[in-house]
């Protein structure tokens, strides 16, 4: 499955990044997507869930979990660098007003075969449909909104494999999930590749790992959906003056390339004498 990325709100760290679609900027100068429909803010169904098990809460409030029930999958730990297994935990904590997922690893260990699944049964077999977008073509919901508390991730680790369901077709991709200290959002557009997705009818989510790239540990504090960030006019703005002098330059470089390029020709051509000179 190719690796996807999505669109990256640090909540304190500006930079500015072209050709690609990880858009970095500060809190204050731009904010995280919109708020949309709630898929988990992990404030109800405390547990924690610990290698080999999963736990499938049922009776949860709509408001709160997305159908109702939520299915924590832990399939077991991968380690890397001889390290021990240790006592890998997935927890939902509910404590301090606020609720997070914590996934809590020790170094060099990750879990495998580990997911959250939304599907409104407690059995694979989906017993929900519901819209992730109703206020979708007014600058509503267009995408997948992860909020991260933190993320401390090994190198080239922090992937997600993410399936989004509907019955006329899927979002699934491959996300990458760059570490920070600070709380930050993955926006994934719902059509982030040509696919038949239909947001409106939602069937199951799926986001978890299958061969284990979570080595370290991470905070979710919420999934939901949401409208697609949009940059400040002042950093448009100073994206523009930064990229001017550039493109400026580049009609003047051509010029001096053509000019350039046309003296060669003329040097390298034969000098020709009339005849009888």
């Amino acid at each position: 499955m190719p690796r996807l990325r999505g669109i990256f709100i640090n909540h304190s760290i500006v930079s500015l990044a072209v050709t690609i679609v990880v858009i970095i900027t500060a809190a204050a100068a731009s904010p995280a997507p919109a708020f949309g429909v709630v898929i988990d803010d992990f404030t109800t169904g405390p547990t924690t869930v610990i290698s080999g098990q999963s736990n499938t809460q049922s009776g949860q409030p709509s408001g709160s979990v997305i159908g109702g029930v939520r299915r924590i999958t832990f399939g077991g730990v991968r380690t890397e660098n001889g390290a021990s297994p240790g006592s890998t935990t997935m927890t939902v904590d509910t404590t301090g007003g606020g609720g997070v997922f914590i996934v809590d690893g020790s170094p060099n260990v990750t879990p495998i075969n580990s997911s959250l699944r939304y599907n409104g049964s407690t059995t694979l077999t989906s017993a929900m449909n519901v819209d992730l977008a109703p206020a979708a073509g007014g600058g509503g919901e267009t995408g997948l909104a992860l909020d991260f508390a933190y993320a401390n991730f090994a190198p080239d680790d922090g992937n997600f494999d993410i399936n989004l369901s509907s019955p006329s077709g899927s979002l699934s991709g491959f996300f990458h999930v760059p570490s920070s200290p600070a709380p930050f959002t993955l926006f994934i557009p719902f059509h982030a590749t040509a696919n038949t997705f239909d947001e409106h009818h939602v069937t199951s989510i799926f986001i978890g790992t299958s061969n284990g790239y979570w080595y370290n540990d991470f905070a979710l504090a919420g999934i939901r959906s949401a409208a697609a960030p949009v940059p400040e006019p002042t950093l448009v703005s100073l994206a523009a003056a930064a990229a001017a002098p550039l493109l400026l330059s580049l009609p003047r470089r051509r010029r001096r390339a053509a000019a350039a390029h046309s003296a060669a020709r003329r040097s390298d051509q034969p000098s020709l004498r009339r005849c009888g000179a």
